[in-house]
């Protein structure tokens, strides 16, 4: 008797014997993590291997879940004489035992991954809130040490640019960052390294690269001449408010141009990072090929940051949400071959991005890899692990699971929530020699 699947999602969970295991069964086990070769105690049966696997770790029974499988048990009564014979069989029990070793092995390789990929994790974390310190003390004694400030900034500069010019295999990694007073700072470093991962994707060379992430790191540096009523303010603004907000670019290359030694380069990256390719922008008016390329980059990461770290977290834009956003109603305000590379470079679903997979998992990308923009590297929600254990997913080295869609933060159960901690605040990083794992 076959069931379809709405008749499935109504059955409740039931227990059922070793024997009546079928591919495209869902099942839970019920035995600690470390004592079976599967990545998960939850899962799809997705190949004979796996239940000769089941088999061999000498279990009776299984807890099957309907609502999430694509058929029923096999019936225990129609197990065969010559099936039973054949399972315990010499040649049964070594092909169970191959299968169940094959798996342990690929445990043992992803659970390495993992370790090795927690500790880059950790390193890349440290490095973003080292430089992160360097900005803010750049950005704040901007006035007092101008010299000394411009070979800090560009001393930052010149290690991001050399790293991405010298590995290839570089990743964009979410980090973990605070809000409130350092937001300004997160933005400065954020745009920075977003802008200089896609022109150097673009093709920019190391030295263009190191020019275009210094005016990207002082690109709203105009804003401390804003009053902050109008920089602050939550409500619209009126048209004289939104004049003089339009003006910080201005601010900001009146600054800098004080700054004995700011290359022309950056100075224009901070004068029109919010011009737009359809003459649309401030404060100029340009339109598309007065726009410099570095322009066009920074006015590019500029409004992706800005989507994704609103003042109000509530109003932010999730990453996907963000790309969409650009890809398909903003279009016409960016340089297409350099909206095309951001899109290859961050992912259609790029670090931040809470994710359902095809077998139902739900996960939040936290790395991106050059090598493969659409194979991000995911957390996944495991109930039955603790959060700090939480399984790393490379989907670059499993074929047979995809992203099935992006999800709202604010939609997942609270429990889903508070395992994954979707960022209120986006911020990435580069994580150099980025892992892969071999499929």
């Amino acid at each position: 008797m076959s069931f379809s699947g709405e008749e499935l999602s109504r059955m409740p969970e039931q227990r059922i014997h070793i024997d009546q295991l079928r591919v495209g069964i869902f099942i839970r086990l019920e035995i600690n993590w470390t004592h079976h070769p599967f990545l998960f105690r939850s899962f799809k049966i997705k190949s004979e291997d796996q239940i000769d696997a089941l088999k061999e770790l000498g279990l009776r029974s299984v807890v099957f879940v309907p609502e999430k499988s694509d058929c029923m048990p096999g019936p225990l009564s129609a197990v065969s004489e010559e099936t039973l014979e054949a399972a315990s069989s010499q040649t049964g029990q070594d092909t169970a035992r191959q299968a169940s070793d094959a798996l342990w092995e690929q445990k043992r390789t992803r659970v390495e991954f993992q370790r090795k990929h927690r500790r880059a994790i950790a390193a890349c974390q440290e490095k973003f809130e080292q430089t992160m310190q360097r900005v803010n003390r750049v950005i704040t004694n901007l006035g007092t040490a101008s010299a000394e400030v411009l070979e800090e900034a560009e001393s930052i500069m010149r290690e991001i640019a050399s790293a991405l010019v010298s590995d290839k295999d570089n990743a964009v990694h979410l980090v973990n960052t605070k809000a409130g007073a350092q937001d300004f700072f997160n933005h400065a470093l954020n745009t920075s390294v977003l802008g200089m991962i896609v022109a150097r994707e673009y093709g920019f060379r190391e030295g263009a690269l190191q020019k275009l992430g210094l005016g990207l790191l002082f690109h709203d540096i105009g804003k401390f001449r804003i009053p902050k009523s109008i920089l602050l303010k939550q409500a619209s603004m009126t048209r004289a408010e939104i004049e003089s907000l339009q003006l910080h670019p201005v601010y900001g290359e009146e600054m800098l141009s004080a700054a004995k030694g700011f290359p022309s380069e950056s100075l224009d990256v901070v004068r029109h990072h919010h011009e737009r390719i359809d003459g649309s922008g401030y404060p100029d008016k340009l339109s598309g090929n007065q726009v410099s390329m570095g322009a066009r980059v920074a006015s590019l990461v500029n409004t992706y940051d800005n989507h994704c770290n609103k003042h109000d977290p509530k109003n932010s834009l999730t990453p996907a949400q963000t790309v969409s956003f650009m890809f398909t109603r903003q279009r016409s305000l960016f340089d297409p071959q350099l909206l095309t590379t951001f899109i290859r470079c961050m992912g259609i679903h790029p670090p931040g991005s809470v994710v359902l997979l095809t077998d139902e998992s739900i996960g939040m990308v936290i790395s991106v890899n050059s090598r493969n923009s659409l194979r991000p590297q995911v957390l996944v929600y495991d109930p039955e692990t603790p959060r700090k254990e939480a399984p790393i997913i490379d989907l670059e080295a499993m074929p047979e699971l995809n992203i099935l869609k992006s999800l709202r933060p604010g939609d997942l159960p609270p429990e889903v929530f508070d395992y994954l901690s979707p960022r209120t605040r986006v911020a990435y990083f580069i994580e150099q020699g980025a892992m892969k794992i071999k499929p």
